[in-house]
């Protein structure tokens, strides 16, 4: 074989077998993003607030994570706003009051699975979270507090394939939403 022909088909094995990588790295993967864009984006449709209507903070952090299986995927929505003690200590005080009746409305309809709440606080890395949902366990928001560093973490999670939660709300939290 020519020296040529050998070069040619190295290449082209090459391409397909990153080709094949990608393609299953896209079925079941996950794909991470810092942009706001997306944390924006669904704050419009959801009770989510913009960084614009909250008070003067020190910094922002935004993240949006989708994890794939096949044709199945999840997507949450994250922003995490740090704030000086007065400003987090008044934004606590009223932190849930947009979410305070939207468990009523909690079930999902097809399967009719109830928001499984336990008494005590979801912990994840200091961050004490309550839960919400809409539509359990396809919707829910997950509102965090942060004590010590002075943040105040929303987390947005939708899968409309999912049909219950098995694992304790913190592991979830961060396999599920890419905490």
């Amino acid at each position: 074989m020519k020296k040529g022909t050998k070069i040619f088909l190295c290449v082209l094995l090459v391409t397909i077998i990153i080709s094949f990588i990608v393609f299953i790295w896209d079925l079941f993967g996950f794909k991470y993003s810092t942009n706001p864009k997306h944390y924006k984006e669904v704050a419009q449709e959801h009770i989510l607030p913009n960084i614009e209507d909250l008070p003067h903070h020190k910094s922002v952090k935004y993240k949006y994570y989708q994890k794939n299986f096949l044709i199945f995927f999840s997507r949450a929505y994250s922003m995490i706003v740090k704030y000086d003690e007065d400003t987090y200590n008044n934004q606590k005080a009223i932190l849930y009051d947009p979410y305070e009746n939207i468990n009523e409305m909690g079930t999902s309809n097809e399967t009719d699975n109830p928001i499984q709440r336990n008494n005590e606080p979801i912990i994840v890395d200091g961050f004490s979270f309550e839960m919400y949902s809409e539509w359990y366990p396809h919707c829910i928001y997950f509102i965090g507090t942060n004590d010590k560093t002075n943040q105040i973490a929303y987390i947005y999670f939708e899968d409309m394939d999912l049909d219950t939660i098995d694992l304790p709300y913190s592991w979830f939290i961060e396999l599920y939403c890419g905490w």
